[in-house]
């Protein structure tokens, strides 16, 4: 697949440093960041296969530079490096900048310590309803239950931080704890201020081109430098010709459109009858919302369903699931699909993970002939304003990923008419072909018996959703697309425009992974009965610094992990090896295997591991819903539930050597016996037998004196 690599991207290869400096007929050209500057070739084949592999990283934007570049400024300020208090800051500081912004565009109050005195009580009332509707997780709040509110800051402060969020393009990075502003910033902020005002010359009746427009700025900045100087002032910078045509592009096209040709102009090119603004690359605009299924299923994954018994089907929970949908606004491909009970930020975060990746391996899985391949970097995401995707955590997993979160007007579907409309597709074209369905009103409902009629569990209903998805919709001609297919467009664009580049596999699972909290010891980080391991790992170890260690998992990977040392995620890999590709489904079931056959066992030697490893994962990894990212699936909750039984003292022999967590030669954990008064007897052989735990006190067999130096 090609892709899309831009001039101040960053990637490493093997440990070395890369930047994109050009394009050939079949790949691309890759610059040494060293000394040498060697410019080295790559065709496509070669990336993908380098993709695959651990050691490729891919960083977007990381060699952006100029004070006036936005993409720069999200760069400085991750928010998935900051901790949940931090992040949840971050994020009231930006609601109380988006109410300052609503009431000042709406006229109600003016950007002044009286103005915003005045009307502290509207600003209070607007920003505690937001939070609550935030902070309530799709879930109704409770009576009784208690709901902490945030003081609003002083006047001054608000301002302040308005000022730097509403210049910066409203990136809630720049409201992170400790944004430090120096005099080169307030000079940043002085370029920026005038840059704006002449920028909007670009939105006149005149309709000057950008060239005019960059004309004009340069010399508006010359004659105000002119002004400094004679004044004693710093000169401010001359932005360049495309930062001046970067910034005309970040302006409102509908409004550029009502200054330069009318209201009605604006109006009639603009108007997408319920489809939302128009996109031409793929990955450009993605749409995302949730849908209740129009039908009642099953609300359990079975299997057996008809083998059991009349007595035993009717007492099986039923209801309508909920799907996280997303779709590519220019070709109207699904790039993604979550099954969920209830709308959450879980299910939204892995429909992210679900959209950057390739899905071919599910297609196969459930027997659809097409391919699903539709996948690529985040540029926007369209999506209405539900608890889900207003989340701390969906707005931190999305900002790690570079995408641009696109809140549309409430109750105003039409600004996302493309994944209404294919909502609308499932509900006329899929849903009357299938059991149990329900209708809009009593009516058309008449006498059919939807719960009676209830046939399918979660996983026959998710394979029949991706199949009509995969080899229906997407071979099916589109309206919209004036009548090719979702499948055929994408091809495509995809020669014409490239897809931009995901991200890698530790971004992703820093970004999207299920986060839980370990605790340090000799061996590493153990996780699932696994221990996880690293260079910073061993060097934290040492200083004897914090033992709580928070640590993100990929439920469908568990090779590696990333641990959290001092704000930097830190790729760990798996000691005991074995667990590339495999998913935490799949290692749970060969650790029932495990429990049921060696209940009395409590370490396991590693044959008995892979053994396992190799019967269970053919099985379990051809179930649909462990390969699908779902919210069905175990949550940080449920891990740490599964720690606490199925893992609970399931270890296996034999561990890493202790000098290798230490990192340097030492005598802790050394044997060491007494020397013998008889002639020293070659000792036998022996194979290494697993320990036995058990609660009941047993005899054993008298052994040699021994004792060891155990590190505290």
């Amino acid at each position: 697949m090609r892709t899309r690599f831009s001039q101040f991207d960053r990637i490493t290869i093997g440990g070395i440093h890369y930047k994109p400096v050009g394009e050939h007929a079949d790949g691309v050209q890759f610059a040494r960041m060293d000394n040498t500057g060697a410019v080295e070739r790559f065709t496509w084949a070669q990336i993908q296969e380098l993709k695959s592999a651990r050691n490729w990283r891919f960083e977007r934007d990381f060699y952006a530079v100029g004070p006036l570049d936005k993409d720069l400024q999200k760069s400085q300020f991750p928010l998935d490096h900051l901790t949940t208090e931090q992040r949840r800051k971050v994020f009231f500081d930006a609601c109380v900048c988006e109410v300052i912004r609503e009431l000042k565009d709406q006229g109600a109050l003016r950007l002044t310590d009286d103005s915003l005195t005045e009307h502290r009580a509207l600003i209070e009332q607007m920003v505690y309803e937001r939070e609550k509707t935030r902070n309530s997780a799709g879930q109704s709040p409770r009576g009784g239950k208690p709901f902490v509110m945030r003081h609003l800051p002083s006047s001054r402060t608000i301002r302040k931080k308005f000022r730097i969020y509403n210049q910066t393009y409203r990136d809630a990075g720049v409201l992170r704890p400790r944004y430090a502003r120096n005099a080169r910033a307030e000079r940043n902020y002085e370029v920026s201020e005038l840059l704006t005002e002449c920028v909007q010359g670009y939105a006149r009746a005149e309709q000057p081109t950008k060239a005019i427009v960059a004309e004009e700025t340069r010399l508006r900045f010359n004659e105000e430098n002119k002004r400094r100087q004679a004044d004693g002032r710093h000169s401010l910078p001359v932005p360049s010709r495309r930062t001046i045509e970067r910034r005309i592009d970040r302006l409102d096209p509908f409004q550029v459109a009502c200054f330069r040709e009318g209201p009605d102009a604006a109006r009639r090119k603009f108007s997408s009858y319920g489809s939302g603004l128009t996109s031409s690359a793929p990955m450009e605009r993605i749409e995302i919302d949730e849908w209740k299924v129009d039908v009642i299923s099953l609300l359990q994954q079975i299997g057996v369903l008809q083998s059991l018994p009349d007595h035993v089907k009717a007492r099986i929970p039923r209801g309508r699931r909920w799907i996280c949908v997303a779709i590519d606004a220019a070709t109207r491909c699904v790039v993604g699909l979550v099954l969920a009970s209830e709308p959450s930020a879980q299910a939204a975060i892995e429909l992210l993970r679900m959209v950057v990746q390739d899905k071919t391996g599910i297609a196969r899985e459930i027997g659809a002939e097409g391919s699903w391949n539709q996948h690529g970097g985040l540029a926007a995401i369209a999506t209405d304003a539900g608890t889900a995707f207003q989340s701390d955590a969906f707005q931190a997993a999305a900002h790690a990923l570079h995408a641009r979160l696109e809140y549309g007007p409430v109750r105003v579907p039409e600004m996302r008419g493309t994944i209404e409309r294919f909502f609308g597709s499932l509900s006329t074209n899929l849903m009357p072909r299938i059991s149990g369905r329900t209708f809009s009103n009593v009516v058309a409902k008449g006498d059919y018996a939807s719960d009676a009629r209830a046939v399918l569990d979660d996983g026959d209903l998710l394979r029949i959703l991706l199949l009509w998805i995969i080899d229906v919709y997407h071979n099916t001609p589109h309206g919209g697309l004036s009548g090719q297919t979702p499948a055929a467009r994408w091809r495509q664009l995809e020669n014409e425009r490239f897809v931009p580049e995901p991200p890698d596999r530790h971004t992703l699972r820093t970004a999207t992974g299920l986060e839980v909290t370990r605790k340090i010891n000799k061996l590493g980080v153990c996780f699932a009965s696994n221990h996880y391991s690293c260079e910073a790992l061993h060097a934290h170890f040492r200083t004897r610094k914090a033992r709580d260690m928070v640590i993100r998992v990929d439920p469908d990977d568990l090779g590696e992990i990333s641990v959290q040392i001092e704000g930097k995620w830190h790729a760990a890999s798996c000691v005991e090896g074995g667990l590339d590709g495999v998913s935490l489904e799949a290692w749970k079931a060969a650790c029932v295997k495990l429990r049921q056959s060696h209940r009395a066992e409590a370490a396991l030697s590693a044959d008995i591991r892979d053994n396992a490893l190799r019967t269970i994962k053919s099985i379990v990894d051809g179930r649909v819903a462990s390969l699908l990212p779902s919210s069905l699936d175990p949550s940080a909750k449920k891990i740490d539930q599964l720690e606490r039984t199925l893992f609970r003292g399931l270890t296996f022999a034999p561990p890493p050597a202790i000098d290798k967590m230490l990192g340097e030669t030492t005598t802790f954990g050394t044997e060491i016996r007494p020397v013998q008064s008889e002639p020293a007897i070659e000792p036998k052989q022996r194979t290494p037998q697993p320990s036995v735990r058990s609660d009941q006190s047993s005899v054993r067999p008298p052994a040699q004196p021994s004792w060891r130096i155990e590190d505290e």
